[in-house]
């Protein structure tokens, strides 16, 4: 129990002394914390106080030795003081604090504690004479002072009111620096420091060279700058060169500079300013590497066909691909030459001294540097050059197509190839989309050339291509590369889509419709103007001038009459397109093409050549104010519109009856090809000899394409009630209704697979179609309300009350010429001319009417035909003003117009009566075009025909007729008519022939002019032996013009027969082809061989710019 007590109260007793010993370190780092403090403060003042005082005084090297060192000693006790006599206690070195002062210093700051600590001490040394009663007084008092913290007795905190008196230093710098007077510390600090040196007082500037090095490069510019520094800068500075001073330009920042040229040799130069100089410096001077000259050799590669070349000094290049090109540089003062091949360093050959050589192949454009090198310079301004490499472009094919559109199937396509060098070859591909099928057509090419033009005519009937296909067709062009090998371009690809039969139809309706709307608007237009005609020409009657007024109409008029012209034209080009769109992709009957050939001839001729010269005729009049001459135009222009005016509605109407019967053919043509299927579909339900299944599916598809007939069958009746002269085509309606219901029940009997009664239904349809196929063909064979025979007996009696008409006219023109204009009679006469105007207007309605049924009837016999009902008039006029010479004129003139119109009229007769002859049933119509222009034989013929005529009207031994044997005036009105209209068909073909080149019409003027006398003759019933033998001349000049002919046509076989035919969108592509010919071969002869490929380009550019 003793030993317990012993160590409780020496654990007790150990606490505190421990407790004191960390009170104790704690006090001397708190002495050390303020030493800093303090020793920084106090170092810092003296620091900025000796160097102000060294900034002011500026002493000598004693005075800032004794600075210095005054400054280190005192710095040295402060700190031995200050901060290492702490730091020794706190290491435990050196006398320390005991524990009585260290319980003094704990008692004081603590009031519980006072004495007690020191006593606990202090009884622990007395211990050893009474260790009970003191160990129980130390241990009550350690108890006692257990709890009292000692290390609190020392507050770090209180150091901060030191802290202060360090700030003082620090914004004494920050001040300074703040400033801009930090020269006060830091410099005058430096010279405390090294205060062994003797510092001069400075100057007011200094000089300071700028340069980097005094280093320059022979031949060089070099440029020396020296910036003047201090408080007193003067304005100007010099340089001394040689010792003459050189004026420096000045810059900014007291900063002056001048410029040396072409630097040679080292040189000494120095600086001199407001009296001052600066030290000498020397400018040292090397020797530079140098490319003098060089040349470049350059080997082209063989199919270009271009000379090697060899160039001086030329660095910029611009060089065919894969040429060699070879470099020869000749320099001064090089050790190594190397060439910055686009980012590759590449070394040059050292052939001699100063030489060196270098090799490429030209395969890519970039840029190149030449560096020259010695021991001396490793860099130097570089040389750079671009190495411009030329690659062979891939061949150009540029194609123009042009399409006909009277012939579809025949593409016309003009182009030009070009290319860097020349071609291998050219050729024309055709491809099935769909299909593995294709073609491949050479073109025949000059491959020596770089450019060349071309014209391909391509013939889609060779593609054998079937409605509903398409064909892609384009051109490809290889060119001669020699480095890469051949390369190919190919042109814009075109298309062509065959269309199906729907949609031929289709475009078929579209075009015939915008056909006749065109045709009635022109029929309107015509109207209006033979309208405005008349205002017109009653408004002018009286007058002699034209007012400005006056020509405004006048030219309003005539604008409405161009429109008119040009509609025209556009109907007799629409028309053809119509029927080759029809022709190209179809099989047209005979008797439906007769029917497009006769209505495109008709529409041809609706605009006659002398209708346009009189048009043009009037423009002319009316711009040379003859108002009178322009009125008798007028009139005439006049009678031609309500000529063309009826023209225009019989053409339309003729337009009509085609779409009819066309439509027609197209309509038994389906019924008879659904009536063969239908048949054999029969057969095959019957013979079992399909599954029911497909026969179901056959017969569903075969109800469809009656369905489509039967709404064309609807059209067709539709087609039929637009004709003025409806044809004999019955109601087919319950007969189509019938028809669909039996199909109807054949396929749903056969889905039933109800064999026996889909036949019978099939057999019951078959039945129908057959009926419906009759009625259609009535409806054919029966074309209107009056078939050919009744026309041709129309024409029969329309011939004989012309002949009769003329008659009338001859006796009355006879009568006239006896008859005193005061004769009493007069007035009959004039009653009797006005009834033969009133029967030739019935006429001419009746003509009229029948030319509306019968394209065989041109428009020159309806004109011919108005121009005896005017002539008429024109006669009535006359005798009304009792102007009998003018009125026997205009008889004349009704005779002759009724003479020819007679023989055109026959000649229609003849050419129906031998169409109906050949015509029998179940056989169309033959494919004689009718009366077309006869040629140089034809007429032959005919003019031999009249000298037989001739010859039997020629009678009694002294050549001449007795009065007795006279003939009638019907005979000598035909013979002359005959005459007069081989005549006229003779000078038309005198014209062709004059208009052609090299044309020779002599021997066909002399027969003209033979006819002429001839036709004199039988007016004058004078048939002599002169006649006759006049008669035998012109058939030798026909004879003649025969043979001529034939040559011209053999000539004309040896050429392409569409040459003559060509559309002018192709004649037009044709003489691009022959101009860009023409420009190819100038260009061959104006281009130098050793032209640059640049120049080349641009007088290529040139040649192809030139209109």
């Amino acid at each position: 129990m003793i030993i317990v007590y012993f160590c409780f109260m020496q654990d007790g007793y150990s606490i505190l002394i421990n407790k004191l010993s960390a009170f104790t370190q704690k006090y001397y780092q708190n002495q050390l914390i303020r030493g800093l403090v303090l020793c920084f403060t106090s170092v810092a003042l003296g620091f900025i106080v000796f160097a102000v005082l060294e900034h002011y005084g500026r002493f000598g090297v004693l005075a800032r030795t004794i600075l210095f060192w005054a400054f280190v000693l005192l710095s040295t006790l402060i700190l031995c003081l200050l901060v290492f006599r702490p730091l020794f206690k706190l290491a435990k070195l050196g006398e320390r604090l005991s524990d009585d002062q260290a319980a003094k210093i704990i008692g004081k700051h603590f009031h519980g504690v006072s004495d007690k600590l020191l006593n606990v001490i202090q009884l622990k040394k007395q211990s050893a004479g009474s260790l009970a009663l003191i160990e129980a007084s130390i241990n009550q008092k350690a108890a006692e002072l257990k709890p009292i913290p000692f290390l609190n007795a020392v507050r770090f905190s209180e150091n901060k009111r030191y802290i202060k008196y360090a700030l003082i230093p620090l914004f004494i710098f920050a001040g300074l620096y703040a400033a801009d007077r930090q020269e006060l510390i830091t410099e005058s600090s430096a010279r405390i420091i090294d205060y062994k040196t003797e510092y001069i007082p400075p100057k007011p500037f200094d000089f300071a060279i700028l340069n980097d090095s005094l280093v320059c490069i022979q031949h060089q510019n070099y440029v020396v700058s020296v910036q003047l520094q201090g408080k007193e800068i003067p304005s100007e500075a010099h340089i001394e060169l040689g010792g003459q001073p050189i004026k420096m330009k000045k810059k900014e920042n007291h900063i002056f500079e001048y410029g040396l040229i072409n630097v040679q040799k080292t040189q000494t130069f120095k600086f001199n300013a407001g009296g001052l100089y600066s030290e000498p410096h020397q400018l040292n001077v090397l020797p530079a590497p140098s490319l003098v000259s060089f040349e470049l050799s350059l080997d082209y590669p063989s199919y270009i066909g271009k000379e090697n070349q060899r160039l001086e000094n030329t660095g910029e290049v611009l060089i065919p691909e894969g040429s060699n090109v070879r470099w020869d540089f000749f320099t001064e003062n090089t050790d190594t030459f190397n060439v910055l091949w686009g980012e590759r360093l590449l070394n040059t050959k050292k052939t001699s001294k100063n030489h060196f050589s270098f090799f490429r192949t030209a395969k890519s454009s970039l840029n190149y540097t030449l560096l020259p090198f010695n021991s001396d310079v490793q860099t130097l301004d570089s040389v750079n050059y671009n190495f411009k490499v030329v690659k062979d472009g891939f061949p150009i094919v540029d194609v123009s197509e042009v399409v006909d559109s009277t012939t579809l199937k025949t593409r016309y396509f003009q182009g030009q190839i070009k290319d860097d060098y020349g071609f291998q070859k050219l050729q024309f591909v055709v491809k099935k989309p769909n299909n593995n099928w294709d073609s491949i057509v050479p073109i025949k090419i000059n491959t020596a050339t770089n450019i060349e033009s071309f014209f391909f005519v391509f013939d889609l009937n060779t593609t054998q291509i079937k409605e509903g296909e398409s064909l892609d067709y384009y051109f490809e062009v290889y060119d001669n590369d020699g480095v890469n090998g051949s390369k190919k371009s190919q042109s814009r690809a075109f298309e062509f889509n065959a269309p199906t039969e729907e949609e031929l139809q289709e475009q078929q309706e579209i075009k015939t419709k915008d056909l006749k709307k065109q045709l009635e608007e022109n029929v309107q237009l015509a109207k209006d103007l033979q309208e405005e005609f008349e205002d017109l020409r009653k408004k002018l009657l009286n007058k002699e001038e034209l007012s400005w007024e006056d020509k405004q109409q006048v030219s309003e008029v005539l604008d409405k009459q161009k429109k008119l012209e040009k509609s025209i034209d556009q109907i007799s080009e629409k028309n053809k397109e119509k029927n080759a769109l029809l022709n190209e992709f179809s099989e047209q009957d005979k008797r439906i093409l007769e029917k497009q050939k006769q209505l495109e001839a008709l529409m041809e001729e609706l605009m006659t050549e002398e209708m346009r010269e009189l048009f043009d005729e009037m423009e002319a009049l009316m711009e040379e104010m003859k108002t009178d001459e322009w009125m008798k135009k007028l009139e005439e222009l006049q009678m031609s519109n309500e000529d063309l005016e009826k023209e225009l509605d019989r053409n339309l109407e003729m337009l009509k009856k085609f779409e009819f019967e066309q439509a027609l053919e197209e309509s038994l043509e389906k019924l008879q090809e659904i009536i063969e299927q239908q048949e054999g579909l029969k057969e095959s339900n019957n013979e079992k000899s399909q599954p029911q299944e497909s026969i179901t599916e056959q017969q569903k598809e075969l109800n469809k394409a009656f369905e489509k007939l039967s709404d064309k069958l609807d059209g067709l009746q539709q087609k039929n009630e637009e004709l003025e002269k409806r044809a004999n085509l019955s109601d087919t309606d319950s007969l189509q209704g019938t028809i669909e219901q039996q199909m109807q029940e054949s396929k749903e009997n056969s889905e039933k697979n109800k064999r026996k009664k889909t036949s019978q239904s099939q057999q019951k349809a078959l039945d129908k179609m057959e009926e419906l196929k009759e009625k259609l063909k009535q409806a054919q064979n029966q074309p209107g309300e009056s078939g050919p025979p009744e026309d041709m007996d129309a024409l029969r009696q329309i011939l004989e009350n012309l002949i009769d008409l003329s008659l009338d006219e001859e006796k009355l023109l006879n009568d006239l010429s006896t008859t005193n204009n005061d004769d009493p009679e007069y007035v009959s006469l004039i009653h009797w001319q006005n009834k033969l105007s009133d029967d030739s207007k019935i006429l001419e309605d009746s003509l009229y009417a029948l030319s509306k049924r019968q394209a065989q009837i041109k428009a020159t016999i309806n004109r011919e035909m108005r121009a005896i009902s005017n002539n008429i008039e024109k006669s009535l006029g006359n005798m009304s003003e009792r102007e009998s010479e003018k009125a026997v004129g205009k008889q004349q003139l009704v005779m002759t117009s009724a003479n020819n119109l007679a023989l055109m009229l026959s000649d229609v007769l003849q050419s129906m009566q031998e169409d109906l002859a050949d015509k029998t049933p179940g056989q169309q119509q033959c494919d004689k075009p009718g009366s077309g222009n006869p040629s140089p034989s034809d007429i032959k013929k005919m003019q031999e025909q009249l000298k037989k005529q001739l010859e039997q009207m020629k009678k009694g031994p002294d050549g001449t007729k007795k009065p007795q044997n006279k003939p009638g005036g019907k005979d000598l009105a035909k013979m002359m008519g005959r005459q007069e209209m081989i005549r006229q068909q003779l000078e038309k073909m005198a014209e062709k022939i004059e208009e052609s080149e090299n044309g020779n019409s002599d021997n066909l003027r002399d027969a003209i002019d033979k006819m002429e006398q001839t036709e004199g003759d039988i007016a004058n019933d004078n048939i002599t032996q002169e006649t006759l033998n006049r008669q035998n001349q012109i058939i030798e000049h026909l004879l003649e013009a025969e043979k001529a002919e034939q040559e011209r046509d053999k000539d004309k076989k040896r050429e392409a027969k569409e040459a003559t035919q060509l559309p002018h969108q192709v004649q037009e592509l044709l003489e691009e082809y022959q101009k860009n010919k023409i420009k190819q071969s100038e260009m061959l002869k104006t281009i130098p061989a050793k032209l640059k490929p640049y120049y080349k380009g641009k007088v290529k550019e040139y040649f192809q710019n030139i209109d």
